[in-house]
């Protein structure tokens, strides 16, 4: 049985929000035989229960905070001195900029894949679902084995260019009171999607 592993800091309101984008994931995740869910959130995302996670799943997923060096915000839960503990795994960082510098550190210490942003993660306070359904669409086939992590990476880019497209374009929808703010963050957050490593990757 494969190991995923999911890493939600949830140390203020907007990695609350990130934290919620993960939920349809694990819960979908978790339906299946195949898979061991381990959930570190809140007070258990300490940087020691990461280390031990991250050295045996073959996935871990980080919602929360990110800076170009490290997953955390104040405090580094993960960086260059502990990132090579998830070496052969695939790492999938759902937090603003730490595939500028972290991905790439991640592979060269071993990592398989790492997926992340380089820029800003924009979040949506209005509708957490709105955000949340990129990344179960990208996430739940991916942890699932239907699919390799290249197209991981793409699912997240798809699903915010069409948010981007709906919001901007639709009459249906650019009427909404914060449609530019929708659409503005995700035509942020998909032109921040990267992957690093073994696109190939499954689980």
């Amino acid at each position: 049985m494969k190991q995923i592993a999911f890493i939600r800091p949830e140390g203020d309101p907007v990695a609350q929000v990130l934290s919620s984008y993960a939920l349809a994931v694990i819960a979908n995740v978790s339906a299946l035989s195949t898979l061991l869910v381990q959930d570190l959130v809140g007070a258990q995302a300490t940087r020691a229960n990461i280390e031990q996670v991250i050295g045996q799943a073959e996935v871990a997923v980080y919602f929360g905070h990110g800076q170009d060096k490290q997953l955390g915000q104040t405090a580094a839960l993960v960086d260059t001195a502990n990132i090579g503990r998830a070496q052969g795994a695939v790492v999938i960082a759902v937090c603003c900029d730490s595939s500028i510098a972290l991905g790439k550190d991640a592979v060269a210490q071993g990592v398989d894949c790492y997926v992340g942003f380089d820029d800003i993660l924009v979040v949506y306070h209005g509708n957490t679902s709105l955000f949340g359904s990129v990344f179960n669409v990208a996430l739940v086939d991916f942890l699932g084995g239907t699919f390799d992590a290249k197209t991981c990476r793409e699912r997240m880019i798809d699903g915010f260019r069409f948010l981007e497209n709906r919001y901007r374009n639709d009459p249906n929808y650019n009427g909404h009171p914060d449609a530019a703010v929708i659409w503005l963050a995700s035509h942020v957050n998909w032109r921040g999607a990267c992957l690093d490593g073994n696109g190939a990757a499954t689980v």
